[in-house]
C-alpha cells in the first residue's frame, strides 16, 4: 500500500538520511516486550477493540506487533524515509506522511500508541497541546492514547554523554549529546548521531555516513502515561 501524503509537509528532514540506518541503531530495542507492557496497561483500563493508530510510527517496528496480533493499524510519520522502511515491513499497512499536531481524521480509533518518546520532541507546550487534540479527535469513544517519554535522568545520562557502538552488520555510530548532568526540567537537549557504514569491494573501502542532529524536550513526567477519551470530554 503506498503512502498517502494528507497534511503537512515532511518535518523531520533530519531522519531521513538517517532512516536506512535507524533500525541497526535501535537494535537493542524490545518491541515486542514494549508491546505487551502497552496492552497489559491499556487492557487493564478498558481496551477491548482491535483498531490502532500508530503516532510517529517511524520504520515500522512499534506496529508490527500489534499487526502480529490482529491488530487493524493505520501508521503515521513526519519522515517519508522512514515510513518508506515501514513499507517494505508491511506493505499492506495504510501509512500517512503527516505531523502529529495535524492529524487528518484518519478513524476512530481504539487505541492510539506514540511510542519511543517522539512527545519529547515538541518543544513548546502549544505543540503538545495541538498533538494532543489531533490525537483525541482520532480517538474512538472511550479509546485510549498510550505514550512514553524520556525522564529527566534520560537528559543528564544519555544526553549528556558521547558513545561509541558498532551493530552486528559492522555500522558504527557515534552518538554526542549535548545536554549536562545537572540538566533541569524543561531543559532542551542536543544530540548528533553519525551512521558509517563500511563496504568493501575487493581493495576499495567505501563509507556510506549519514548524521541526524535532534532537539528534545525534557518534562518532569512519568515514562509511561495513559489517556482516555470519552463522549464527555470531547
Amino acid at each position: 500500500m503506498p503512502v498517502t501524503r494528507v497534511a503537512g509537509d515532511d518535518t523531520s528532514i533530519q531522519f531521513d538520511a538517517f532512516a536506512p540506518h535507524y533500525d541497526a541503531f535501535t537494535s537493542g530495542s524490545d518491541y515486542e516486550r514494549w508491546t505487551e507492557c502497552v496492552l497489559a496497561h491499556a487492557r487493564s483500563h478498558g481496551l477491548a477493540g482491535q483498531t490502532l493508530l500508530d503516532v510517529a510510527c517511524g520504520t515500522g517496528n512499534s506496529l508490527i506487533p500489534f499487526l502480529a496480533r490482529g491488530f487493524d493499524v493505520v501508521g503515521c510519520d513526519s519522515s517519508s524515509a522512514m515510513l518508506a522502511e515501514a513499507a517494505r515491513k508491511a506493505p499492506q499497512t495504510q501509512l500517512v506522511l503527516a505531523d502529529m499536531r495535524e492529524l487528518p481524521a484518519l478513524g476512530r480509533f481504539d487505541l492510539v500508541t506514540c511510542i519511543d518518546e517522539p512527545l519529547n520532541y515538541l518543544a513548546t507546550e502549544s505543540d503538545l497541546v495541538a498533538a494532543f487534540r489531533s490525537i483525541a479527535a482520532n480517538l474512538a469513544p472511550d479509546g485510549l492514547t498510550v505514550f512514553d517519554l524520556n525522564s529527566l535522568l534520560t537528559y543528564r545520562t544519555t544526553f549528556a554523554h558521547d558513545d561509541v557502538s558498532e551493530s552486528d552488520d559492522g555500522r558504527v555510530f557515534a552518538w554526542r549529546g549535548e545536554s549536562s548532568g545537572d540538566a533541569e526540567p524543561g531543559c532542551e537537549a542536543c544530540a548528533w548521531s553519525t551512521s558509517s557504514y563500511p563496504r568493501r569491494m575487493a581493495r576499495t573501502t567505501v563509507s556510506a555516513a549519514a548524521t541526524c542532529n535532534v532537539t528534545s524536550r525534557a518534562s518532569g513526567w512519568s515514562r509511561c502515561s495513559l489517556t482516555r477519551s470519552s463522549s464527555r470530554s470531547r
